[in-house]
């Protein structure tokens, strides 16, 4: 999980809905300020587009929706 820490791009574009996360958990989209997250935020990321997440305290559940499927990480 450590290098998903890291600005980075995706090949997909998808859907990131937040499940569960502690105190502190940001997303950073490129030339966005962070975004503070908590259980319910949903985020669309275009493919190619650079982000980031910021860690927080306690873990950070997410469900991943690209191209019609889902990954629970």
């Amino acid at each position: 999980m450590e290098q998903q820490l890291y600005w980075h791009r995706d090949n997909e574009s998808r859907d990131v809905e937040v499940l569960e996360c502690g105190e502190g958990w940001k997303v950073q989209l490129d030339n966005k300020l962070p975004i503070e997250v908590e259980p319910g935020t949903k985020i669309f990321i275009q493919r190619h587009d650079w982000h980031r997440v910021i860690k927080g305290s306690g873990d950070l559940i997410i469900k991943i929706y690209k191209h019609g499927k889902e990954e629970a990480h």
